[in-house]
């Protein structure tokens, strides 16, 4: 893949894309298990310059506007205070970013995309609500960083959504085991 290119909807008409994800009630603990027994794998310098490129590229093209703020805000706050007012806002809290994948700036970036991906889908926080904005996300993420979004978005939910809270940050690859 040539990295100066992020992949459009036409490659999922072409057949790039993967398969959506559709959870079962037991994939939340059977990925939360994998996902902590899994070693940490950090990008490679090609993942990691199209993960930012993607990342930066839909930041910029939210459509409403973005407001960091150090309260925390839930996520059905967040969407009813974009639906009224056109403005997202994103808390600052708890901003410990995996250093090997974000800047704080990229992870506060990174968590307004992933809410207005919960906000264009329609979803929840649920494990499926997470496994939908997942689906949403990778409409438009090339398919050399989907490993990456599926550990951060789907990875980290069903750790979160199993244990009850969220565990040490880490990127891990579980194409092959699932």
């Amino acid at each position: 893949m040539n990295i100066n290119t992020i992949p459009t909807s036409r490659d999922a008409e072409a057949g790039l894309a993967p398969l959506r994800v559709k959870p079962a009630p037991r994939d939340a603990a059977t990925i939360a298990e994998q996902w902590l027994k899994a070693p940490n794998r950090n990008p490679g310098a090609a993942e990691l310059e199209v993960f930012h490129r993607w990342l930066e590229r839909e930041f910029i093209n939210i459509p409403p506007f973005v407001v960091f703020t150090p309260k925390p805000v839930s996520l059905d706050r967040c969407k009813k205070i974009a639906k009224r007012f056109d403005t997202l806002f994103i808390t600052s809290q708890h901003n410990s970013p995996n250093s090997a994948l974000f800047t704080e700036r990229q992870n506060l970036q990174f968590r307004a995309l992933h809410d207005w991906h919960h906000i264009m889908a329609d979803s929840d926080a649920s494990f499926e609500g997470e496994c939908i904005a997942f689906n949403q996300a990778i409409k438009t993420a090339p398919k050399f960083i989907h490993w990456i979004l599926f550990s951060e978005i789907i990875g980290q939910a069903a750790v979160a959504i199993v244990t009850g809270k969220f565990s040490a940050q880490k990127l891990v690859n579980l194409g092959a085991e699932l």
